[in-house]
């Protein structure tokens, strides 16, 4: 309610307003994020143990030398490991894997 300097004292302005269409757009964004965070457990159980193993090694700051002697692979295995990563996350980059690692779950 928003109080409005009226001639009469007894009277009042009320002013509602219908948050029907955000409601709506809030359960769209809801849906979309459900429906995304599933896409995305799906991409991540299709990484293999390797995969898997790369990408950790990849959020503590591990480059494609380190990678490859930690894992004992050639440089050459470490990029077409990352390079699989990055298709099955559907990610471009690194960094967009790592932040994909780290994102909330929930």
């Amino acid at each position: 309610m928003v109080p409005v300097p009226a001639i009469d004292a007894a009277m009042r302005v009320c002013v509602f307003r219908d948050n029907s269409t955000t409601r709506a757009l809030v359960e769209a964004v809801q849906s979309l994020t459900t429906r995304a965070g599933r896409a995305s457990d799906e991409r991540s159980s299709s990484l293999t143990k390797r995969e898997v193993e790369i990408l950790r090694l990849m959020t503590d700051g591990a480059n494609t030398k380190v990678l490859a002697t930690q894992l004992r692979l050639s440089p050459a295995t470490v990029r077409n490991h990352v390079q699989n990563i990055f298709e099955k996350l559907g990610v471009h980059s690194r960094l967009e894997a790592v932040a994909w690692a780290n994102r909330p779950r929930g």
